[in-house]
């Protein structure tokens, strides 16, 4: 697949569409749109099991690949990456999930429920402003390990056997190794680099969602989340974080699709209620044009 051939910085350098899809409840439309806010899922929670996870064993598999054919002195700094990413990899990110599909059969089955689905189309300019994820990526690969910035980039899905992807990233890593001088500052930061890199990565079974995502993570100096809070999941508390869209781009929502439902003119003018209450009347509100019925 074309985005495999990228390194993940290139990936997460390309232009996001200017209007990304989010697919939820109507539960979830209505504190969206009361509190101009976004969560963000700790990415461990989430309904991929092998989310975060997969990024990492593919790295370290890869790693292993290459020590069996190195020099004593490479496979010292293979063993030291692989120490230094064994080191973060509980550590997990928060993600808020995004797709560049609209009104897509795929996603009202898998992501809304019955008769109660919304597909929010954000305007991705408050997407990035919330984070301020605009800086040139040069800025941004020297300060996400440190700071924990926020990137907005689009999923690469990896296939069950991705060969040499990470190569590049093994590489400059190990050479920079040499150069510093020091070679655990640079291991630091690979392993915190990788950790935001990490979630961008999905099993390539997910291919068809094509999704952009929204990742952050602790603050390497607090270990804090920033406007952390629970909900309570199917049998556990999940942890997410809040972030506000609303405050730096008063519209930032473009337009809203009500998915298939048995009272479909009902929740269409409750809808446009809503969003005009919140001073959002201009949004668009339309039905779906998918002859589904899942009710």
């Amino acid at each position: 697949m074309e985005n495999q051939r990228l390194g993940y910085l290139e990936q997460l350098s390309k232009a996001a569409p200017a209007i990304l899809y989010h697919y939820t409840s109507l539960e979830a439309f209505h504190k969206i749109v009361s509190t101009g806010t976004l969560w963000a899922t700790d990415i461990r929670f989430m309904n991929d099991s092998t989310e975060f996870r997969l990024a990492f064993s593919t790295l370290k598999s890869r790693i292993r690949d290459l020590r069996a054919e190195a020099s004593e002195e490479r496979s010292t700094k293979l063993d030291r990456l692989n120490v230094a990413l064994e080191s973060v990899e509980s550590v997990g990110a928060f993600v808020s999930c995004f797709s560049t599909k609209r009104d897509d059969l795929s996603q009202w089955r898998g992501y809304t429920p019955l008769g109660r689905g919304v597909c929010i189309g954000f305007t991705t300019a408050a997407i990035r402003e919330a984070f301020d994820t605009t800086r040139p990526m040069s800025i941004a690969r020297q300060r996400m390990a440190t700071e924990g910035v926020s990137l907005l980039g689009e999923v690469m899905y990896l296939s069950s056997d991705p060969q040499s992807i990470f190569d590049d990233l093994i590489e400059f890593f190990c050479g920079q190794q040499e150069q510093s001088g020091s070679p655990f500052d640079w291991l630091k930061f690979a392993a915190r680099t990788f950790l935001i890199a990490a979630p961008f990565y999905k099993n390539a079974h997910f291919a068809e969602e094509c999704e952009w995502r929204l990742v952050g993570g602790r603050n390497p100096s607090t270990e804090k989340v920033a406007n952390l809070n629970f909900r309570q999941g199917a049998s556990t508390l999940i942890p997410y974080s809040e972030i506000n869209l609303k405050e730096r781009i008063p519209r930032f929502i473009s337009e809203v699709i009500i998915g298939p439902s048995p009272n479909i003119a009902l929740t269409l003018a409750s809808a446009k209620m809503l969003l005009d209450h919140h001073e959002l009347a201009d949004v668009e509100v339309i039905k779906s044009a998918i002859p589904f019925r899942n009710w």
